[in-house]
């Protein structure tokens, strides 16, 4: 019988203390070199075979990580830029840690573009696009403009089409504002044409939203 039984099987107080509940057992009253010994014997092969692999899955969309974490175009890059360097040095013996190239900026806006188009676009069957021509160049939806054989670069004779209303290209737009001094929506759009052919639909009234120009509209 367990000791620890006693007082839950409705025991007398005279029998519980004349019971071993308060002594233990009587091995506990010799020297150490005198308890009782059990040799175990562990199988190894029969532990292997019990052993189990738990593995938890814990579900990243890193997209969602990227197009949300910075309001700023440019950051948005880098950050993307940082997480394939990041890639590269863990499947690479030979690590990258020098400040970011140009390489790996223009990939990492590459791919940028490409999560704003497979999370705004529906491939180049969308009807927003069906009327420029698309096509797909190394995983990017792009647009054959008017003016497809002027001699000029290919991004500007074949840019990458892009929605106005998606959070990500709305700070494109609102960053090139900000740097052309606060010039209007059409020579934004004209600026950016020469990489991007952007789909017009709010960028009026996200250039003219901004603090600033409503100030100086108002003078």
């Amino acid at each position: 019988m367990n000791p620890a039984d006693l007082p839950s099987r409705g025991c007398s107080s005279s029998y519980i203390i004349a019971s071993r509940w308060w002594e233990g057992p009587e091995w506990l009253y010799l020297s150490p070199e005198e308890w009782p010994k059990e040799d175990f014997s562990v199988d190894e092969k029969e532990i292997a075979l019990e052993k189990k692999i738990v593995s938890t899955l814990i579900y990243l969309d890193a997209s969602d990580l990227v197009l949300t974490r910075f309001s700023s175009y440019r950051k948005k890059i880098r950050l993307v830029a940082w997480i394939c360097r990041f890639v590269y040095n863990c499947k690479h013996q030979n690590k990258k840690k020098d400040e970011l190239t140009v390489s790996e900026i223009n990939e990492a806006e590459n791919l940028l573009i490409r999560l704003i188009q497979c999370e705004s676009l529906h491939g180049i069957e969308d009807k927003r696009i069906t009327s420029l021509n698309p096509f797909i160049d190394h995983g990017i939806i792009r647009t054959k403009s008017a003016i497809f054989q002027r001699d000029d670069t290919s991004e500007f004779r074949t840019p990458a089409f892009l929605p106005s209303d998606y959070p990500c290209v709305r700070s494109l737009v609102m960053e090139e504002h900000k740097l052309k001094g606060h010039i209007g929506v059409f020579h934004v759009l004209n600026s950016l044409r020469e990489r991007f052919w952007i789909w017009i639909n709010t960028s009026n009234y996200l250039i003219f939203g901004s603090i600033n120009c409503f100030k100086r509209m108002n003078q």
